[in-house]
């Protein structure tokens, strides 16, 4: 999405553009877009839309083949994130993705902060949203990583940027727990940082 964004940025893309849904589009894996079948209209906007909110993944496949077979080597190389065996997408890496996102480091500062508005209107409402009071805004996107060949290993994860008062800050939580299990651990972990993170702002005002 980010390197989406950058190329609408450089006038390449546009956010009004219609992109007809294609068979190799199609997947049902997360998201409801595959469901309207192929020859579907869909716009750029939408698109991204989905992709950030539902975690659409045929969204995510009509992105990909708009900019190219390798968008997020493209992002982590202009932001210097480390690649190869042992990196790959990381609690830190993501990190620093959310980071580069906060400081409009990659993208525009409109860009940057319409991306982080997006993900603050991400259906799901558990896991790191659910360990913070409501109100309490969170940019954040939450993800599975299955391995391919063996469907029994499976990452979930859940990285955001929560927006204390005076002390906003980034929290990214990975995990081979089941769903369930993986869903509590989130929310639980996330609600004695923002607890921890709230006391100190208290205390230093």
């Amino acid at each position: 999405v980010m390197k989406t964004y950058k190329l609408i940025e450089l006038g390449a893309l546009s956010k009004t553009q219609e992109i007809t849904v294609e068979e190799r589009h199609l997947d049902k894996g997360f998201g409801n877009l595959w469901q309207r079948g192929v020859g579907a209209k869909v716009t750029l906007e939408e698109a991204i839309s989905l992709s950030i909110t539902q975690s659409d993944n045929t969204a995510d496949k009509i992105l990909r083949d708009l900019v190219g077979p390798s968008p997020v080597s493209e992002v982590f190389n202009y932001l210097n994130i480390e690649e190869g065996p042992g990196a790959g997408v990381t609690p830190k890496s993501f990190s620093s993705t959310l980071r580069a996102l906060y400081l409009s480091a990659y993208l525009s500062k409109e860009s940057s902060s319409e991306l982080l508005d997006l993900m603050t209107k991400s259906v799901h409402r558990d896991r790191i949203v659910g360990g913070v009071p409501d109100g309490v805004k969170v940019s954040h996107k939450v993800g599975i990583y299955k391995q391919a060949g063996n469907e029994n290993v499976q990452v979930h994860s859940d990285c955001g940027i929560v927006y204390v008062p005076n002390r906003p800050y980034i929290l990214c939580i990975m995990t081979d727990a089941n769903i369930e299990k993986a869903t509590q651990y989130m929310s639980d972990i996330s609600k004695e940082v923002y607890d921890y993170v709230s006391m100190v702002n208290l205390g230093n005002q």
